[in-house]
């Protein structure tokens, strides 16, 4: 599952619009919805709001999927070190597990 549609399918099972999300994490309802069809990609400045704005949603999967997208930029400045040891754990957890072949994967060995 993208990144997008794994905010996407949190934004629906909260039963929370675009628009409301959108304004909550202080960015435009296109961008949004750029994001969640995987037009654009949101940067890890944003997470806070969306994690705020979206309770329902695993950071540990939003990272997972981050990385199986691509390269993750990563903001800790406004992180206290706890947290920052925290982040640095669950990324290099997540990398470890992203470059384990999983069957039915695209691109991955059976």
């Amino acid at each position: 599952m993208s990144v997008g549609k794994l905010i996407r399918q949190a934004r629906n099972d909260a039963a929370l619009s675009g628009v409301a999300v959108a304004k909550a994490m202080g960015l435009s309802t296109p961008y949004l919805h750029d994001v969640e069809h995987d037009k654009r990609r949101l940067v890890t400045g944003r997470w806070p709001a969306l994690l705020a704005a979206l309770p329902g949603l695993d950071p540990r999967r939003l990272c997972e999927e981050s990385i199986d997208a691509g390269p993750v930029e990563v903001d800790t400045s406004m992180l206290s070190a706890s947290q920052r040891e925290v982040l640095i754990g669950v990324l290099m957890m997540a990398a470890t597990r992203s470059a384990t072949p999983k069957r039915g994967r695209k691109g991955a060995k059976s």
